[in-house]
């Protein structure tokens, strides 16, 4: 159930500046004394818009996993789809209003179902206020007009993104028990902005009485959700390079991962006729042992590698490319799409956590990790979205070769930076180059199309 939270959190101030703006790393620099008032999740980088829905979003998981509220659905139907009673009420985060400025531009207002037992049961009120300094979520008077105006709205996105669900899961490629839930997408409806009578809808917060006066809001200032300091773009909170880094040298530090990257990282496996590698495989839950590393190859001939049918506890892997004609030396969307939907989880499950997943690429023309920063599933990737993927990105290859005739690493690179930026869109899904000992975190830049690289710490 959930809880009634009453943090009564003092206001912030801060300089004043149209809400319409970008709040930009330059801003800090010149404002330093501002820098822990303001959020990371709404903050600018290189001049990009701030993706505010995307940051509510965060926020509001941010403020679940430090409370325990158990007040949001990370996935879509986690209560009710994997097994579970559904009991709970929580806020769906997958449904959403456009943004409303309300308060003549002084606030700005998204709005979500609340859902319990597969029925939309009210309406969730995120309100960003205070010159952008505080988040509140309240919960709508279900007495209020406006309610009654706009529930029905909810009510049919849900009713649909039901039957999405259960006809994704009827094609047997995601959803089945004990697996992540199908990813159909966030579905955002268009509601009226109160006015007249409407303008100004009650609100109360979840748990107690609606009028009972109670002051109490769910979040405040940056500091309650640990989200201080202005410097992401609300894709995760440790969003800073060295942080980024540091699973990755941890690893690197690690005798064994070393010693399966330098066994692949020789002549003889590059110009074999498939590939190889090897997964490390988590101990069973509850048994006290180190994880350990199965080799694996690819048929002769081939480009290609399976992993074995249950891939339980597999939460890592390395493999190769080999130098056959054709080969694309860098993850394939078939490689990001077996770490989110298998890697993932079982980190999660059996390696203490999302940041213990990984995948290493080694070829003749550069090595590179991937790893997930996140504190929350960014969302499975299911069979049509995966289909998709690989048609776009084969597309984009074959402009490659179609221009040069050929493979160059850079161009490569730079395709793959788009592919994540662009059309794989996971906050928190990082790449690095590396080798044996090092590691660059790589970046898009959406102006130039280029991937850039910046030196781990």
């Amino acid at each position: 159930m959930m809880k009634k939270l009453a943090l009564r959190l003092a206001f912030l101030a801060v300089a004043t500046f149209s809400i319409q703006s970008c709040r930009t790393e330059e801003d800090l620099i010149q404002n330093p004394q501002e820098t822990e008032k303001r959020f990371q999740a709404f903050t600018s980088r290189n001049g990009e818009s701030v993706d505010y829905p995307r940051g509510y979003k965060l926020l509001l998981e941010k403020y679940d996993s430090l409370y325990s509220t158990a007040y949001t659905s990370k996935t879509f139907f986690k209560n009710s789809m994997l097994g579970k009673s559904g009991s709970e009420e929580y806020v769906e985060l997958n449904i959403r209003s456009q943004e409303l400025m309300m308060k003549n531009d002084t606030e700005r207002w998204i709005l979500y179902p609340v859902v319990k037992e597969k029925e939309v049961i009210g309406i969730e009120v995120g309100i960003l206020k205070n010159n952008e300094s505080q988040l509140e979520f309240w919960r709508m008077d279900p007495q209020d007009d406006y309610y009654k105006e706009i529930i029905g709205s909810f009510c049919v996105a849900y009713s649909e993104k039901i039957l999405e669900q259960q006809t994704m899961s009827k094609g047997g490629n995601c959803g089945r028990p004990g697996e992540e839930p199908c990813d159909t997408g966030e579905v955002v409806i268009t509601i009226p902005k109160p006015n007249g009578p409407k303008a100004n809808p009650h609100l109360y917060l979840p748990g107690a009485n609606p009028g009972s006066g109670d002051p109490g809001v769910i979040g405040g200032n940056c500091g309650a959700y640990g989200n201080c300091g202005g410097g992401g773009y609300g894709e995760n909170q440790n969003d800073s390079n060295s942080d980024s880094c540091q699973k990755v040298k941890e690893k690197q530090n690690n005798q064994k991962y070393k010693d399966k990257f330098e066994a692949l990282n020789k002549a003889e496996i590059f110009n074999m006729d498939k590939e190889t590698g090897f997964y490390e495989l988590q101990p069973p839950l509850g048994v006290n042992t180190p994880p350990g590393f199965v080799q694996v190859d690819g048929p002769p001939g081939s480009t290609g590698m399976d992993l074995p049918d249950n891939t339980d506890r597999i939460s890592g892997l390395f493999h190769s490319h080999n130098n056959a004609e054709g080969s694309v030396k860098i993850f394939s969307p078939t490689d990001v799409r077996t770490f989110i939907n298998t890697f993932l989880k079982n980190a999660r499950t059996y390696g203490g956590g999302y940041g213990n997943a990984y995948s290493t690429l080694v070829t003749s023309a550069g090595s590179y990790t991937l790893r997930f920063t996140g504190t929350t599933h960014p969302g499975g990737v299911d069979y049509n979205t995966g289909k998709a993927w690989g048609k776009w990105y084969k597309d984009e290859i074959e402009k490659i070769r179609n221009e040069d005739g050929d493979f160059p690493q850079d161009k490569v690179e730079d395709v793959f930076g788009k592919f994540l930026h662009e059309v794989v869109k996971k906050p928190g899904l990082e790449v690095f180059k590396v080798t044996a000992t090092t590691a660059e975190k790589m970046t898009y830049d959406p102006i130039t199309k280029k991937s850039n690289s910046k030196p781990c710490p």
